[in-house]
């Protein structure tokens, strides 16, 4: 028999809803150091930071030996996104309303070319109500949720 997976309970208040599975706690860096992951899930929240950063850099130099103000991703080493956030949700099973969810996402969005990647900025990310109303059938999501 294998082990309990002693992550279960912080994957239970990931965040519902998704067409494919949430990243696992096990497989995070985080994963539950400091014991933060599991005092929060004490009181039905659940939190998942995930960061992603993307580069770009032109090795063949096309640009022809331009030393000008930088024109295209790439040209020079070019950071085009990097989007820190971090996602809480709670668990409403714990007031009444089994399979129901609310979920926060705050992200910081930046980059090293904003004159083409568009600007730095702090934002709501998602806060939306999640209700699974017939388990992995139907089920619904209302509020705000953004598009990337």
């Amino acid at each position: 028999m294998p082990a309990p997976d002693r992550f279960k309970r912080f994957d239970d208040l990931s965040l519902k809803g998704w067409a494919i599975s949430y990243p696992k706690v096990a497989d995070t860096i985080l994963a539950d150091h400091l014991g933060v992951r599991d005092a929060l899930a004490d009181i039905g929240i659940g939190i998942s930071p995930i960061n992603t950063a993307n580069f770009q850099y032109d090795f063949l130099q096309n640009d022809r030996g331009y030393r000008g103000p930088q024109l295209y991703n790439g040209q020079r080493v070019t950071r085009t996104n990097t989007t820190a956030s971090l996602t809480a949700t709670y668990d409403l099973g714990r007031i009444g309303l089994k399979g129901g969810q609310i979920a926060t996402t705050l992200s910081i969005v930046d980059n090293s070319f904003p004159a083409v990647n568009g600007p730095k900025k702090i934002r709501i990310g998602r806060l939306h109500y999640y209700q699974d109303v017939i388990a992995g059938v139907l089920d619904f999501k209302a509020g705000y949720i953004d598009n990337t």
